[in-house]
């Protein structure tokens, strides 16, 4: 039984309910919870946002993620989890609706940290991910197209990044093609993962695995460090990618095989985000971000990446849903 007069008791049991996916019962839980408490618990109000998100509650989940951003302005994840669900309509003028770059790092940190355990399991086996797999073909077949290399077991980059590397899947679908391959990422229990599978004894496919947000430790690389750079699934977390590609290019080399670039984002769904992508990309009601095309196209070629190429793909599965982006290869 809980206890009627202890809204943690029923804040943990609602936690419990919403990880083991009953997240109507956790709605009605956490609400007991509100009742129960003094209205002061930020983590409340924003479990209870998640929770009723899940549930397809919208109202309920806005205004529970809005009271847990009121109680702690900092709250990162009630922030972008409100703003995901909010129409250009529901949007007061006075309200900032854009997250920072440190925010957008900041979430992508918290998510991952928490979904690490069960990601690759996750993407692979229930998802149907295949983006890592499908950069590396297209990026391989564009080297191929550019070069006088006759096969692609000729390419031998000598330094590959993997920007925002996850778990490792992009090592393991690259590493045969390069002498190293850095990897980053801005969650440290992923960066633990691929020291795990892809590090050890046997399994060494990285040089180097850091936990850092990806455009500070691209600014720390000198110019010229990286033949060649893979950011799978990453740039749906950043929104403008303006300082992502200037950097980009300033540590990629040149040479027969180097200078390139790939990476994937998501589609805007033309006559339903159109006026939340104004500025070229918008926050989708998943937390993640899409892009335009255009706005893809215009920032890599004003960052100095003269050739451009895009490839629609079907990204992953999201329960019936199916999600569809570009895969993107660039070369200086």
């Amino acid at each position: 039984m809980l206890d009627p007069k202890n809204h943690i008791v029923a804040l943990n049991y609602g936690n419990c309910l919403a990880d083991a996916g009953m997240n109507s019962q956790a709605v009605d839980v956490l609400q007991a919870a509100v009742e129960l408490s003094d209205g002061m618990d930020s983590e409340l109000f924003l479990n209870l946002g998640v929770a009723a998100k899940r549930s397809g509650m919208k109202k309920l989940s806005i205004d529970s993620l809005r009271r847990s951003l009121e109680l702690k302005p900092d709250q990162v994840l009630a922030k972008r989890l409100m703003l995901a669900q909010i129409e250009d309509g529901e949007r007061s003028k006075d309200q900032d609706w854009y997250l920072t770059e440190k925010e957008n790092a900041e979430y992508a940190r918290i998510l991952f940290d928490d979904y690490a355990e069960k990601f690759e399991e996750e993407l692979t086996q229930q998802l149907d991910y295949k983006v890592p797999e499908q950069i590396v073909e297209l990026l391989l077949q564009n080297v191929m197209n550019h070069s006088s290399l006759s096969s692609p077991d000729q390419i031998s980059w000598n330094s590959v990044l993997d920007a925002g590397c996850g778990s490792g899947l992009v090592g393991e679908a690259i590493h045969e093609y390069t002498d190293r391959i850095f990897g980053v990422d801005i969650s440290q229990e992923m960066v633990k993962k691929t020291r795990e599978r892809r590090c050890a004894d046997g399994q060494k496919m990285y040089t180097m695995v850091e936990d850092q947000e990806l455009v500070a430790y691209m600014r720390a690389q000198g110019e010229s460090s990286f033949d060649a750079i893979v950011a799978a699934d990453v740039l749906c977390y950043f929104g403008d990618l303006v300082d992502f590609f200037k950097e980009a290019r300033r540590i990629l080399a040149t040479g027969q095989c180097s200078g390139w670039l790939a990476f994937s984002t998501e589609d805007v769904v033309e006559g339903k985000d159109d006026g939340k992508a104004a500025r070229g990309f918008c926050l989708l009601n998943t937390g993640r971000y899409a892009h335009r095309v255009n706005y893809v196209s215009e920032k890599l070629s004003a960052a100095g990446f003269s050739y451009v190429s895009s490839t629609s793909r079907t990204l992953r599965k999201s329960g019936s849903q199916v999600i569809k982006g570009k895969i993107w290869i660039a070369r200086t």
